[in-house]
């Protein structure tokens, strides 16, 4: 069976079956499914192939369908009136799944960033074992040099690159230089919302254009920015093979997916139990 044809586990942490608020959530996820740039094989591949526990699959699902007690949930379709549906840490936005998994500013400064990691330093690790760079055996227990050396190539890691003028972004979370090949890869990873993949690819793009035309000047190679967009909950687009293909070391797009998808869950989880 098609993973998209999958039946859902029913293993929600409550009841999505009620008022229309809720299926109006639930619908900005199914709608994103149904754009013409989701991979719906490749999303929805996770749930046969991922080898989580059913009760982790059930928590994603959950959040997938906005069917989560966030304090948004618990206030506007539990009807709970006691309940005020703001954030429990800061307090000034509305506590979506949405906004704990990509819109906090108090997570952004630390729990996004680490998310992001998790995915980018699986990378790291598979470029190292490419070049036969010596390291740990399980990429988990990797992590990453700021300056990663071989005869045939130079990585650096969430380094910001010097250049001779002024440029906003230079901080990619991986450069590749090929010493061999005079290229050089600008490795970009990002986790957003699921409804926002859609703009990431061509903002990523954007974003590093004046650094590689920068860079290409000073170093004299060939520059390349390979943006790797991943949802939060685990949207896969159609081009995203096509930039992770570009990436050394054979980068499986599934094991960036289930590694984004275990942050989120631990993420979710985090706040959720802080009373």
């Amino acid at each position: 069976m098609p993973a998209e044809q999958r039946p859902r586990p029913n293993t929600r942490v409550a009841n999505s079956s009620g008022p229309s608020g809720n299926q109006k959530l639930q619908g900005k996820y199914r709608q994103r499914m149904k754009q013409a740039d989701v991979d719906q094989d490749r999303t929805h591949r996770w749930l046969k192939s991922a080898g989580l526990k059913v009760e982790t699959e059930g928590f994603i699902i959950a959040a997938q369908d906005q069917s989560l007690p966030t304090r948004w949930y618990q206030r506007n379709i539990l009807k709970k009136p006691d309940v005020d549906p703001k954030r429990r840490l800061c307090g000034r936005f509305d506590e979506t799944i949405g906004h704990l998994v990509s819109g906090c500013p108090e997570l952004a400064k630390t729990e996004y960033i680490h998310c992001n990691n998790k995915a980018a330093a699986h990378m790291h690790w598979k470029i190292c074992k490419e070049f036969g760079i010596e390291g740990k055996e399980r990429w988990y227990e990797h992590e990453p040099k700021t300056v990663t050396e071989s005869d045939s190539v130079t990585i650096l890691w969430d380094m910001p690159i010097h250049t001779e003028r002024t440029i906003a972004a230079k901080r990619p979370d991986i450069v590749l230089k090929n010493k061999k090949d005079k290229t050089c890869l600008l490795i970009d990873m990002t986790t957003p919302l699921d409804t926002n993949t859609l703009f990431k690819t061509t903002e990523k793009l954007t974003k590093y254009k004046d650094l590689e035309i920068e860079v290409e000047r000073m170093w004299g190679l060939k520059i390349t920015t390979v943006p790797v967009v991943m949802g939060a909950l685990g949207t896969i687009k159609k081009d995203m093979e096509s930039y992770s293909n570009k990436i050394p070391g054979n980068i499986n797009i599934h094991e960036l997916q289930k590694i984004t998808l275990l942050s989120t869950t631990h993420l979710l989880r985090r706040v959720l139990s802080i009373k």
